[in-house]
């Protein structure tokens, strides 16, 4: 089995489509977003702040959540990934169901922090919660987002409960 893998050229295409592509660093403050093909996609960092909303998903190399940051479940694209760092959570992330994946690490920086994740969480390396005081509540459900790509031996997808590289 390999570890799962996504298809960002299939990401990227539908932000394109839909006008929510960002080639560079980009600060979302205070935003609702509510991208047209369902993915917001960044080359380069995506910062939350203020209070966001987000319908479906966002791909980018890092994200920063200095806020707080809501996601809410639209069609099939429910994804929150960085490609290639870390995410790192300031205050509060908010999943009604997404796949949350960290190409390396996912961690929360400050005391009172709140991780509220319906769906999948998966780190590259590290999951580093426990440094500070915070409130997680984890509700695990398996997610095959559009875009995923998962190989065994027979073919058939299987559910990841736990990973050490």
């Amino acid at each position: 089995m390999t570890f799962p893998n996504f298809n960002y050229g299939y990401y990227r295409n539908l932000a394109i489509a839909g006008g929510n592509y960002y080639n560079s660093d980009v600060t979302f403050n205070n935003a609702t977003l509510n991208p047209a093909n369902g993915i917001v996609y960044v080359e380069g960092t995506a910062t939350f702040s203020g209070v966001c909303h987000l319908y479906g998903g966002v791909v980018a190399d890092r994200i920063f959540v200095l806020g707080e940051l809501y996601q809410h479940r639209s069609g099939t694209r429910n994804v929150i990934i960085s490609r290639t760092g870390d995410i790192r959570i300031f205050y509060r992330l908010d999943t009604e169901e997404a796949l949350v994946y960290a190409g390396e690490d996912f961690r929360v920086f400050n005391i009172g922090s709140r991780i509220n994740i319906t769906g999948t969480l998966i780190a590259g390396r590290y999951l580093r919660m426990w440094d500070f005081l915070t409130y997680i509540t984890y509700n695990h459900r398996v997610l095959y987002p559009d875009g995923l790509v998962i190989s065994t031996p027979s073919g058939v997808p299987i559910e990841v409960v736990s990973w050490t590289r």
